[in-house]
């Protein structure tokens, strides 16, 4: 999503907001935007912020700006700084002659990861303007072109003009061969913008190899390869005083004490997010997720995310074919409780797979015993009810190819593989000089 901020200490307002969008074979966009400033009073130029950081499902979704550049209206460049305030790539350009003028700049630039990857759909989510220009905006438009694979009957588009969250429907919105092109129909106040979510069902457009992904957490956190590369330049040059060496060794230690901290809490999630199965029109069932909200202890709920995920969409979709109910019961305290009642006999039943019956079986119990469970009992028998669904779910998805190896096991090898660097990071901290001979 993009975000501009305002220009403090000028006074300017912008008469067009005109933004191109092309969504690459890679998942990047190409992004041109063409905006006209009428600049009242002396200005040095302008400041452009775009959001690159937001959180989705619970993590953090991080886009990245390449190739920013601007020009003026004869397409001469214009000096621009890139920097990276908050969750915010901001974009500063020196503008000559702004004052008391009518300007046009135009803003180059590519997005990484620019496309949202779904359950079963990839989205393009992408604030044009913003809402944080205090200023008013006169007209904004947005012309996206869509990968040519995706059939146009398949694209689905909605934009939202106004406040954030405001949910106005102030714009015009036109399709033809590979693109859909949105423009609003009133002015658009101070803290006021266009938004677009734009999406088609995954598989028209290639995911990112896993070298993709690596090539980009590497351009990302290389800094944290600095230490290791400058002592290995000090460790060349003769002579070297041993309190020199004892530093450089024990910052090394630091940062891979700090490395190892990152592999063992968010390791997983660089080979992608953990897969949930999601029958379509299911996961968003209010009641569902309200009732499964609180199921795992806290220690546990980042890590099963995806799993809860997956029993909530198991469980309506069993719901909805008949075979249980769910409903919402007074406790004795007065408190609120969700009763699961089981409506039809599972043994033998052709119509549901291997992991419906086994969701089923850890609620109501193996011998079915059971046609009545309170979610309350569910949360208490905890470690006896979900972690055989979960091996169940990973087994699942590595035999449907899904994964090449499961899940659970990559984020067991991340996490010995933090502790393995932390045992090394704490070596190095406390006795590596001694390893280059005694400390005088």
């Amino acid at each position: 999503m993009a975000a501009p901020a305002a220009g403090q200490g000028r006074a300017l307002s912008i008469d067009r907001f005109a933004v191109a969008l092309e969504i690459r074979p890679d998942r990047s966009l190409a992004v041109r935007e063409a905006i006209t400033f009428a600049f009242r009073g002396s200005s040095a130029g302008i400041d452009r912020r775009i959001r690159v950081r937001e959180r989705r499902g619970g993590a953090e979704w991080v886009r990245r700006l390449d190739d920013v550049h601007v020009f003026d209206e004869a397409m001469r460049p214009l000096p621009a700084e890139v920097s990276y305030p908050g969750p915010y790539a901001r974009i500063e350009a020196s503008v000559p002659g702004a004052s008391n003028a009518t300007r046009t700049l135009t803003i180059f630039y590519r997005v990484r990861q620019g496309l949202v990857a779904g359950d079963d759909a990839d989205e393009l989510d992408w604030n044009v303007t913003g809402e944080e220009w205090d200023v008013p905006i006169g007209v904004a438009e947005a012309f996206v072109t869509v990968p040519r694979g995706v059939p146009g009957d398949l694209v689905r588009a909605v934009a939202h003009t106004g406040p954030s969250g405001g949910g106005g429907s102030d714009y015009t919105e036109e399709r033809g061969d590979h693109f859909v092109a949105f423009r609003t129909t009133h002015p658009l106040g101070p803290r006021q913008g266009l938004a677009i979510v734009i999406g088609w069902p995954r598989g028209y457009v290639a995911r990112p190899s896993s070298w993709q992904e690596t090539r980009w957490f590497l351009g990302d956190t290389w800094p944290l390869g600095l230490p290791l590369v400058t002592l290995l330049l000090v460790l060349g040059l003769r002579p070297v005083s041993p309190e020199t060496v004892r530093i450089l060794w024990a910052k090394l230690g630091l940062a891979l004490a700090v490395v190892a901290a990152v592999l063992y809490a968010w390791g997983p999630g660089w080979l992608g997010p953990t897969p949930w199965l999601v029958p379509a029109g299911l996961a968003g069932s209010g009641l569902v997720i309200l009732a499964f909200s609180p199921l795992m202890p806290r220690r546990t709920q980042a890590g099963v995310q995806a799993l809860a995920r997956h029993v909530i969409a198991t469980l309506m979709d069993l719901a909805v074919r008949g075979y249980l109910r769910i409903e919402q019961v007074t406790n004795a305290f007065g408190g609120t409780d969700f009763l699961f009642k089981r409506l039809k006999p599972v043994a033998g039943d052709p119509d549901l797979k291997p992991l419906e019956v086994l969701t089923l079986a850890r609620l109501f119990r193996d011998d079915w015993a059971l046609n009545l469970r309170l979610l309350s009992e569910v949360k208490r028998d905890y470690d006896s009810t979900v972690p055989p669904i979960r091996q169940e779910l990973y087994r699942a998805m590595v035999a449907d190819r899904f994964f090449a190896v499961s899940p659970e096991t990559v984020r067991i090898l991340w996490a010995k593989l933090g502790l393995a660097l932390a045992v090394v990071a704490a070596v190095l901290y406390a006795w590596g000089p001694g390893w280059l001979g005694p400390t005088p």
